[in-house]
Formats: structure tokens, C-alpha cells, sequence
């Protein structure tokens, strides 16, 4: 299924580094933090192991999403333990990290630490696959290569350094 969304932006060459597995699994994570629910996520549990067992025919085109749907089911249930939600902030579980409508700020800054961390990972990636293409000149002009990490790099800088300090 990950192959799925990696082929919607076109077909990996021979010699780069699939990205699949990996966009796979940010995908499963990022939904997780957003759709963070204990309920919610065992419901997606429940329906990815059920297309898993093919029991009901009319889902049988969409068996082989199961993994995918279970991973975002698991990821949900285990953010919605660090948030305290099951079926919406009702209580029924202690709260372990945060409450998303109460403490949004330290989730949001969560939030922009994976997503810069996802972009410095496609980055080496980027630069790894210009290599692999057309050598060490070519990953270093390319925009996905090391002159992209670089301005990635030189634009995180930038906004940390311009951020306020923590208390003021």
C-alpha cells in the first residue's frame, strides 16, 4: 500500500532508494498524532484486521490495505493515550502527555520537529539517489541534493535563531 503513495508522484528509478517503506510509516505516524483517540484508533484496528481476514467480499479490493489501516489504527490508539482521549476528551483515560484543546502550543511545536526531521531524512535520501544517478558533482548542485540540504539547513537556522526564547 505504501508503494501506492509513492507511485502517485511517479516511478522510482532502478538505482534510487525506494522510499516506500519509509513514507509508509511517516504517513502512519503523522496520522496518528493528528487523529490522536484510543476509541477512534481501535475502531481502525478492528477494520484493518477484518479486510485482513477477507471475511466480507465486498472489501476483498481493499484486502491488502489492512496493514496500513491497522498501522494508522495502532498509531491513533497510542497518541490517544498520551493525549487522554478515547471517543473524544470524555475522560475515561488519565492524560500522559498533553491535552491537544487545552495545551495546543507544545503539539504544534511536536508537530513542526517531525516534519523537519521528515524533510532532513528525504533530503539525505535526495542526496544519496543524485549520487547513485550521476556522482558526487551532480548530488552537489541538485536542488535535492546537497545544495537543497544545505539551503534546508541555512532556512531551520534562520527561523531558530529569529524564534523568541523559551519565558519571554
Amino acid at each position: 500500500m505504501s508503494r501506492t503513495l509513492v507511485d502517485t508522484y511517479g516511478t522510482v528509478p532502478y538505482a534510487d532508494l525506494d522510499p516506500s517503506r519509509l513514507a509508509g510509516i511517516a504517513y502512519v505516524l503523522m496520522f496518528g498524532m493528528m487523529f490522536g483517540d484510543v476509541g477512534h484508533g481501535a475502531v481502525l484496528l478492528a477494520v484493518g484486521l477484518l479486510l485482513r481476514s477477507g471475511r466480507i467480499k465486498k472489501l476483498a479490493k481493499l484486502q491488502r490495505t489492512w496493514l496500513f489501516v491497522t498501522g494508522a489504527g495502532l498509531a491513533a490508539m497510542v497518541f490517544g493515550a498520551l493525549y487522554g482521549e478515547a471517543f473524544g476528551p470524555t475522560g475515561l483515560i488519565p492524560v500522559l502527555w498533553l491535552e491537544p484543546l487545552a495545551n495546543p502550543v507544545p503539539l504544534l511545536v511536536a508537530g513542526l520537529g517531525v516534519g523537519a526531521f521528515l524533510l532532513a531524512g528525504a533530503y539525505a535520501i535526495g542526496t544519496i539517489n543524485r549520487v547513485r544517478e550521476g556522482g558526487w558533482g551532480y548530488a552537489l548542485y541538485s536542488r535535492s541534493g546537497i545544495a537543497g540540504s544545505l539551503l534546508f539547513v541555512a532556512v531551520g537556522l534562520l527561523v531558530w535563531g529569529s524564534a523568541p526564547a523559551p519565558g519571554s
